[in-house]
C-alpha cells in the first residue's frame, strides 16, 4: 500500500478504511476555546496557478501526534489561513473529517511543492470514524494543505501551483 510507513493516526485512515489510534490532548485554559493547540505556526509560500505568488500563514502539523489532531474540533483558525500536514516521506493514504466541524478544502503536494490533487471535504461529526468519507489522490504527496472551504481557489492552489515552506 504504501512507499513508506507513516499513515497510523486519527485523522487519517489506512487503506482498508480502518481507523486507527487516539489521541490525548492535554488542554491549555489560555486557548480561545475552538482554535488549534499545541501547532506552531509557520508559513508557506505559494506560486499560484497564474503565476502570482503570495505567503500566508498556517499551522504545521508535522509529527505524528499533531497529524492525529489535526483540526479535530476546531472552529477558528486564529493568524493562520489554513493547516499543512507534513510527513516523513511520500506515501498514500486517505484523511477524513471525523470530528471536524468546519467544511475545509484540501490540497495534496509532492516532495517538490507541486500540486497533485484536491478534495472539498465534509464535516463529519459522528459518533464513530467509520461512518465518515474518506479522501485521497491518487498519488503519492508528501505534503496536504486544508483550508476553509472554497479558499484554495482563493489562494491561487490547484493544477500547476507550487508551495514551499518559508
Amino acid at each position: 500500500m504504501l512507499a513508506a510507513a507513516w499513515w497510523a493516526l486519527v485523522g487519517c485512515a489506512d487503506e482498508d478504511g480502518s481507523a486507527s489510534t487516539a489521541v490525548a490532548v492535554e488542554t491549555d485554559e489560555s486557548v480561545v476555546p475552538g482554535s488549534p493547540v499545541g501547532f506552531d505556526l509557520g508559513e508557506v509560500s505559494v506560486t499560484t496557478t497564474d503565476g502570482g505568488h503570495r505567503t500566508f500563514s498556517v499551522w504545521v502539523a508535522d509529527s505524528t501526534d499533531e497529524r492525529g489532531r489535526g483540526l479535530m474540533d476546531v472552529t477558528d483558525l486564529g493568524e493562520a489561513e489554513g493547516m499543512l500536514f507534513v510527513f516523513d516521506s511520500e506515501g498514500v493514504a486517505r484523511f477524513y473529517m471525523w470530528r471536524t466541524p468546519m467544511p475545509l478544502d484540501i490540497a495534496f503536494l509532492d516532495a517538490d511543492g507541486r500540486f497533485v490533487d484536491s478534495a472539498e471535504m465534509e464535516p463529519c461529526l459522528e459518533p464513530s470514524s467509520a461512518s465518515c468519507t474518506r479522501y485521497a489522490p491518487d498519488e503519492p504527496f508528501l505534503m496536504a494543505l486544508e483550508v476553509p472551504a472554497g479558499e484554495l481557489d482563493d489562494l491561487g492552489i490547484g493544477p500547476g501551483a507550487r508551495i514551499t515552506r518559508s
